[in-house]
């Protein structure tokens, strides 16, 4: 049985949370109320904050609340250097249930033990069962230093529950919301300026509501949060001169079209898993407006990160774009190959540039374009943003799973832009879980 501490809540994806009966401390509820309305906290935070009171209130049979008195918490507390605050009260619970748990445990054998033959079977059942409850308790959280003093001073069995990339512990930018729960009353809304209107699940501005089953044939209707109202998603297929006709294989890329066709967002974020499509949407969408005359070029920046546990291939020789021409493989890729890629570059339209030299310049009417920004640091997105000028966009993807460094771990700009710059009138995201680049490369996901 896992006893989940706040942190913990927040951070675990709602399929992992429910797959099994779990524990929770009365005055985490407290604190999942503070979160939600504490204007302190980052919109990420408070966005998870209620889509766990609402998954708590959905699945009341899923979890049971402990709740201990002042006369249980002060006898803990005061024999342990632990503090008397939210945590302390969190890992005092999970101590005294987990004493109770003991507890029952050694009256079970004390039966067993005095038991006679022909009630020795349902001894063993009780004996049995109580030692599983007791091997099976842990208590988890994602906060390191409540591990630290759950496991060494409080004595008991842990998990530290880390998000070590993981995409779907992070703010996806779209929620599901099924007709019978909210979801007809929010098209309703959507498509009728005369309804009152409500943001019925505390959609972030630029947040995105993706409604099954939406009319007769089963699809599913896309909406988006602008800050006041719910509107319809709208996009246009495109049409580029090098990748020809391309058009939203699923749901959430018809997302990522809306969210890259969209001029009032500036900072766009698109997160997925291998061959979601990140790069393959955005470089076309890039190359259509460009073609539209909405930008004149591509200024691609890459942090020239070697791949986790492989070896360097050593320092490359040429030009500072020879140098980054591998870590343009995208744009490559899209446009044909390195020759055209190339001709780009000389015809104006594509700049590749290092972080390094960035400091100080001023893009205007460019699209910056960081592929791979999950290998980048607060610091680093502070950067590029900064970079932004007259009628230019920051444009940013990522796979918060396929982290390099241990640095980007500890300080991921990602994660820090998505905490920090969500609800912001000019930042959106979406998450693709779907790959679509084949069969094959969805086999990637197995091996995690």
């Amino acid at each position: 049985m896992k006893f989940y501490d706040t942190s913990a809540l927040l951070d675990l994806p709602p399929d992992t949370l429910l797959a099994q009966q779990f524990l929770i401390a009365d005055i985490t509820l407290y604190e999942l109320e503070d979160i939600k309305t504490n204007g302190k906290k980052d919109e990420t935070t408070k966005a998870k904050a209620r889509t766990v009171t609402r998954l708590l209130a959905e699945h009341p049979a899923a979890y049971t609340v402990v709740s201990i008195d002042y006369h249980q918490l002060f006898s803990i507390l005061n024999d342990v250097p632990v503090k008397d605050n939210n945590d302390g009260t969190i890992m005092a619970a999970a101590r005294w249930y987990l004493n109770e748990l003991i507890e029952k445990k050694e009256d079970a054998e004390k039966i067993h033990a005095r038991t006679g033959v022909f009630e020795k079977s349902a001894a063993d059942e009780l004996v049995a069962k109580t030692t599983a409850d007791v091997d099976s308790f842990c208590f988890v959280t994602s906060d390191l230093s409540c591990f630290n003093l759950a496991q060494r001073v409080m004595k008991l069995p842990c998990e530290l529950s880390l998000d070590h990339g993981g995409a779907h512990n992070d703010y996806t930018g779209w929620t599901e919301v099924p007709i019978d729960q909210g979801g007809e009353e929010a098209l309703a809304m959507a498509y009728s300026k005369d309804i009152e209107q409500k943001n019925l699940v505390d959609t972030p501005t630029n947040g995105y509501v993706l409604i099954p089953n939406a009319d007769a044939d089963g699809n599913t209707a896309g909406l988006r949060w602008d800050g006041s109202r719910y509107v319809p998603i709208k996009y246009k297929n495109l049409n580029t001169a090098y990748s020809g006709k391309i058009k939203p294989l699923n749901n959430q890329q018809k997302l990522a079209f809306d969210l890259l066709q969209n001029d009032d967002i500036t900072i766009k974020l698109l997160l997925g898993v291998y061959g979601s499509g990140k790069d393959f949407l955005m470089v076309n969408h890039a190359i259509d407006l460009i073609e539209k005359g909405k930008y004149d070029r591509i200024v691609w920046v890459r942090n020239t990160v070697e791949v986790k546990n492989s070896r360097s291939i050593g320092f490359l020789p040429g030009t500072a774009n020879e140098k980054l021409m591998p870590y343009a493989g995208p744009l490559s890729d899209t446009l044909g190959g390195d020759v055209a890629l190339e001709r780009a570059i000389i015809d104006g339209w594509v700049k590749l540039e290092h972080l390094g030299p960035i400091r100080g310049r001023s893009y205007k009417r460019s699209i910056i374009y960081c592929s791979e920004a999950e290998n980048l640091t607060k610091e680093h997105i502070q950067l590029l943003i900064g970079r932004v000028g007259e009628d230019s966009a920051l444009w940013l993807n990522g796979d918060l799973r396929q982290i390099d460094d241990v640095v980007f771990e500890s300080n991921n700009g990602l994660r820090k832009a998505i905490e920090r710059l969500t609800g912001q009138h000019r930042f959106g995201v979406v998450y693709m879980p779907i790959s679509e680049r084949s069969e094959t490369a969805k086999l990637a996901d197995l091996l995690d």
